[in-house]
């Protein structure tokens, strides 16, 4: 992604901290349907990255063309892709271990367990919680 960007002499990493923020994906996405204007681009900036219009507006200007968006696009749709199957993963691990729910939750208390910490740990045990 940062590759077809820095070709397209779009620097939007270069004042945003991550790329494919809410931001940074609504003015990649604004790319590839066709705007090219840094100021409305620049515009589609959320939150804290509204403080740096100007630097984005300068960072945006840059010389992109079709072949980028369809790379582009490319990449976003491998990407949402592997969103779709994490989260659909997510959801039958959740399914699964709902029978643990009480215990899951009970793990989630201890300092530094997450819920997929938790989630492994009764995978790994099976929930048996004899000594």
């Amino acid at each position: 992604m940062e590759k077809t960007l820095e070709d397209a002499i779009v620097k939007l990493g270069a004042v945003a901290s991550k790329t494919l923020t809410k931001s940074g994906r609504a003015m990649i996405d604004a790319l590839i349907a066709g705007e090219r204007d840094p100021q409305v681009l620049a515009e589609l900036a959320k939150g804290r990255l509204r403080a740096k219009l100007g630097d984005l507006i300068r960072a945006l200007d840059g010389r992109f063309e079709t072949h980028h968006a369809v790379q582009l696009r490319q990449l976003l749709d491998h990407i949402d892709w592997f969103e779709a199957t994490i989260t659909t993963l997510d959801d039958r691990v959740v399914e699964l271990t709902a029978p643990w729910g009480d215990l899951i939750e009970r793990l989630c208390t201890i300092p530094g367990v997450g819920r997929r910490t938790a989630e492994v740990v009764v995978a790994e045990t099976g929930g048996d919680k004899t000594p």
